[in-house]
């Protein structure tokens, strides 16, 4: 017996023994488990989360920035969170063990660095480039989206991993109980207790794992709701934003008076997920709603988009408004217009430009101009609102370039108030406006075209309108289909001008000079003449559409080189000299090399110098005083004959004829043709022939057509003269024939 009790007592040490290490041996495997899940599992999932949130708040700092251009947001809020997530990264790391997808997200990260470098780049330089700061923000929302099925990823191994060691310690809970039974009640009760123990601390790290969900740092408010709209939890940033909107201390104050209908919307949805918005008193709130069918309860993540919809706001009317003037821009303009033509609403479009935008813009600088053009602005728009205070029509202004105005009216043809409407505009300005830069002048011109009488398509309305100002500049001016086709001939002529002499299509004309005492011919004056497609386009037609596209420039030198060499053969034929008389333009007279191509073109011709006699205006001289003395000079130097052409209309300053080298003074024939009618043209005749006189040169009149003009010419002592008395301008053939019958004088 006593044999057997110790073999009894030892069987039963044997298993206590046994048991015991069981036992201990299963709490082992519980306290392993359990301690995964505390320090490694759960801590992982709490990080996981943070990131997830750090990231979103990233973003949204990034859009504040982008909304504000505050630069303070990137160095003292965006950079302190991306290192923050950089180490919970880090920390991640080293609790899953997983470097692949560290090294993944790390990468990631660094993606999102580089690109908010980008954008800090851009929204902090001196010009910021908007369409460039939406598109990287767009890439900075890509990115973060791009993490997200890997934090995903991330967070459901983790959750795997705690559902597991939940199980195994329930497993082994469950062994060591039953074997503690076998052995003892007290050691089942122990191993019960300790289950239970381990059991309750399970379902308090799953209770943690929720509550890692609603990270207490996250800005935006954060809330769990049960079906009956019990609170189940709330983060601080939910009590702030009451506070901070002056609302009831009632979290449920931050949604609509739906809610109910908003969260049965979500819970029989198949995506468990739903978006709403809607507004409280000037604040904008978005919340999004989650369903959590498995703890029964709503997740609902809130965020303020007050600021974010204002600055969409601000973009907007940066959109459609002009920056300095506040006057609806060019883009409105071209909206409004549309809808209107879509309507088939008849309107007109005032187009109102300063109409010396390039004179002050050189003398007051960008600054000045641009307060000059918002002054005016204000006083365009100022008459519009006063004009429509007095009338049932709304017209709209719009600024739409930096000295263009356009006025939309629905006219319905009442062309009375159209053209009260363009009186009031036109002395909006009226005499002077008060400016930073001083009392000013500011003279504006007027085009007005009208829908669909005049421009039927949106794109030929501000075309049409400017047309109309380049036909009367400095006025007035309506467009109509006769100034259309007047446009047209000008865009063919000036096209087919520039290909002119390449197709021989210029010939040059000579007007003979008479000797009035003599009546021989002492010279001729060039004119130039355009034939195209077999019919003469007249000068006064072609010439100023020349000056203005630069093309005076190659023109004239042909001209110029034509007449030499033409020159050069008449004395050829006629054995003896004859001087030929060429217009000069002003900007052919002002290039710096004019004196050497004249001198160049004599030498290759061989032609006298004093047989070329280069007529220039007085205002040509006289617009830079001192530089065409320089050149006058110049040329008188190498013997060439030098003329005022159209003496009496510009300047007429006195001064010059002493100290400049002219040679002949040229009568307009503005004093010529009604001179035996009116004794005034007679006396200021006789005074340019005695003045010239006086000052040793040679006068002749042109535009001589009557004998009485003759008469009288001769009477006043006039050297020369020219026009259709004697010959009209005379092609080449005809022009040596005239000289073939009349005796040729050399002055």
């Amino acid at each position: 017996m006593q044999f057997k009790a110790y073999v009894a007592y030892g069987f039963s040490a044997l298993l206590g023994v046994w048991l015991a290490w069981f036992v201990f041996d299963g709490m082992k495997a519980v306290e392993f488990h359990t301690k995964i899940l505390t320090q490694q599992s759960i801590p992982s999932l709490m990080l996981a989360r943070e990131l997830a949130a750090g990231l979103n708040e990233q973003e949204r700092i990034l859009y504040e920035y982008y909304a504000t251009t505050d630069e303070r947001l990137y160095p003292q809020q965006f950079q302190p969170l991306h290192e923050l997530l950089k180490q919970q990264l880090l920390d991640l790391a080293g609790l899953t063990g997983d470097t692949v997808q560290h090294n993944l997200l790390k990468q990631e990260l660094g993606r999102i660095k580089n690109l908010s470098a980008e954008l800090h780049s851009n929204l902090g330089g001196d010009v910021v480039n908007w369409d460039l700061a939406r598109t990287q923000l767009s890439n900075l929302s890509e990115q973060r989206r791009q993490m997200l099925p890997q934090l995903e990823t991330l967070i459901g191994v983790v959750n795997n991993d705690v559902e597991t060691g939940y199980r195994q310690t329930l497993a082994e809970v469950s062994a060591t109980s039953w074997s503690v039974v076998l052995f003892s009640t007290a050691l089942l009760l122990a191993s019960l207790l300790m289950g239970r123990y381990a059991a309750n601390y399970i379902r308090l790290s799953i209770s943690n794992e929720r509550l890692a969900m609603f990270p207490k740092r996250n800005p935006n408010p954060i809330l769990s709701l049960s079906p009956d709209l019990d609170i189940l939890y709330q983060n601080p940033a939910t009590q702030l934003l009451l506070n901070d909107m002056q609302l009831p201390p009632d979290p449920l104050q931050l949604f609509s008076a739906h809610l109910n209908d908003e969260l049965l919307e979500t819970q029989k949805s198949a995506v468990p997920v739903r978006f709403f918005q809607h507004q409280i008193r000037d604040r904008f709130l978005r919340y999004e709603v989650h369903w959590i069918r498995d703890v029964g309860a709503f997740d609902i993540h809130v965020q303020d988009l007050t600021q974010q919809m204002q600055a969409e706001a601000r973009l907007i009317y940066q959109a459609y408004h002009h920056d300095l003037s506040g006057l609806e821009n060019r883009l409105r303009f071209s909206d409004d217009v549309q809808a209107l033509i879509e309507a088939n609403v008849v309107f007109s479009v005032i187009l109102v430009e300063l109409a010396q935008y390039s004179r002050l813009l050189s003398h007051y600088g960008i600054d000045g101009m641009a307060d000059i053009v918002t002054t005016t602005a204000q006083h365009l728009n100022n008459a519009v609102q006063n004009w429509q205070k007095s009338q049932l029509l709304r017209p709209q202004i719009y600024q739409i370039a930096d000295a263009s105005f356009a006025v939309v009216l629905t006219t319905d043809n009442d062309n009375g108030a159209l053209h009260q409407l363009c009186t009031l505009l036109q002395s909006a300005t009226g005499p002077s406006i008060n400016t930073t830069v001083g009392e000013l002048h500011v003279p504006l011109q007027l085009g007005i075209t009208e829908f669909p009488r005049c421009s039927t398509q949106q794109v030929d309305l501000l075309l049409h309108a400017k047309i109309a100002i380049d036909q009367l500049p400095g006025g007035l001016s309506y467009f109509d289909h006769q100034t259309g086709s007047a446009h047209q001939r000008k865009l063919l002529l000036n096209d087919r001008l520039q290909h002119a002499i390449e197709n021989n299509e210029l010939e040059l004309y000579f007007q003979p000079q008479m000797n009035i005492s003599s009546r021989s011919l002492s010279g001729a004056e060039t004119l130039l003449r355009w034939k195209m497609d077999g019919n003469f386009v007249s000068p006064a037609e072609f010439i100023p559409l020349a000056e203005q596209s630069g093309y005076i420039l190659p023109l004239g030198d042909w001209i110029l080189e034509t007449a030499i060499k033409k020159t050069a053969a008449f004395q050829a034929l006629l054995q003896q000299p004859i001087r030929i008389a060429v217009n000069i333009s002003a900007r052919q007279f002002m290039q710096p090399d004019f004196v050497l191509r004249v001198v160049q073109l004599l030498r290759d011709y061989q032609l006298r110098p004093d047989l070329l006699e280069l007529e220039i205006t007085e205002s040509m001289v006289m617009e830079n005083e001192q530089a065409g003395l320089a050149v006058l000079k110049a040329l008188k130097s190498h013997g060439i004959c030098l003329a005022i052409d159209d003496f009496g209309t510009g300047y007429s300053s006195l001064s010059y004829l002493k100290k400049f080298p002219i040679d002949k003074l040229k009568i307009d024939q503005s004093f010529i043709r009604s001179m035996p009618e009116h004794s005034k043209d007679q006396a200021i005749v006789l005074s340019l022939c005695q003045l010239a006189h006086n000052l040793e040169m040679r006068v002749i009149a042109e535009g001589v057509e009557e004998v009485e003009q003759l008469m009288l010419l001769t009477h006043f002592g006039c050297d020369a003269v020219q026009g259709y008395h004697f010959s009209r301008p005379l092609p080449e053939g005809a022009f040596l024939q005239f000289c073939a019958v009349n005796t040729l004088t050399a002055e």
